[in-house]
């Protein structure tokens, strides 16, 4: 199934997975954010996504139509 997930700093980014649940489907694009984010030459915006702490209780997860 695709979702679309939600990851929250400051800001937020929406990474797009497949994950067989919600729950697989937000900690699978956790951790694509955290690889995008320290992708120095990656197409990421420090402007969206600054060094921030996490705030992992607003992650949100929903089905992609």
């Amino acid at each position: 199934m695709k979702y679309e997930v939600d990851i929250y700093y400051s800001g937020f980014i929406t990474v797009p997975v497949e994950a067989d649940n919600e729950e697989q489907a937000v900690e699978t694009a956790r951790e694509e954010a955290a690889r995008l984010h320290n992708k120095r030459e990656g197409d990421f915006c420090e402007a969206i996504m600054p060094n921030l702490d996490v705030w992992r209780e607003a992650d949100t997860a929903r089905i992609s139509r």
